[in-house]
């Protein structure tokens, strides 16, 4: 509980929100298989758009946010999902902007030893901005051009 996740509210926006509460329930009708319902509560919004999502929700509404809020952690670009939210820096502004992933593209690994990356670059759509906009990032330029969302404040000049 109190995780921080993405979450799609019912406006189909993709926003940052708090699982604060956890309802678990057994499905005897279905094997006695576990159910599990949250509760979010929306970052920057009142009490009233706290709304529960139901098991079933879950995988098309719910997303772990990736990497890490702790800057001393190594990032692992290739846990990176469609629809994560993340900072990108608009190099056309000099400015982090807080971005969506909507496209992935990935190296087929040809052999276990083979330790390329599995993600080679990645879509990315600016929050608020048009889809003219929408830009691809390779994964030479992940480190200096992508980052959690969580660590914009300390990145911010």
């Amino acid at each position: 509980m109190h995780e921080h996740i993405d979450c799609k509210d019912s406006c189909n926006k993709w926003l940052d929100a708090v699982i604060i509460d956890i309802k678990q329930q057994i499905d005897r009708d279905n094997n006695n298989e576990c159910i599990v319902d949250i509760k979010v509560a929306y970052t920057g919004f009142a009490r009233e758009y706290d709304e529960w999502i139901v098991s079933k929700e879950i995988p098309d509404r719910v997303l772990k946010q990736w990497g890490s809020p702790d800057e001393n952690d190594e990032l692992n670009f290739d846990d990176l999902q469609v629809n994560n939210r993340i900072d990108v820096l608009d190099v056309s502004k000099n400015r982090w902007r807080e971005a969506r992933v909507i496209e992935i593209f990935r190296h087929q690994r040809v052999s276990e030893a083979d330790t390329d990356p599995l993600i080679q670059a990645v879509k990315v759509h600016y929050k608020g901005l048009h889809s003219k906009f929408d830009e691809v990032i390779e994964q030479q330029d992940f480190h200096n051009r992508i980052s959690p969302i969580q660590r914009l404040k300390s990145k911010k000049k």
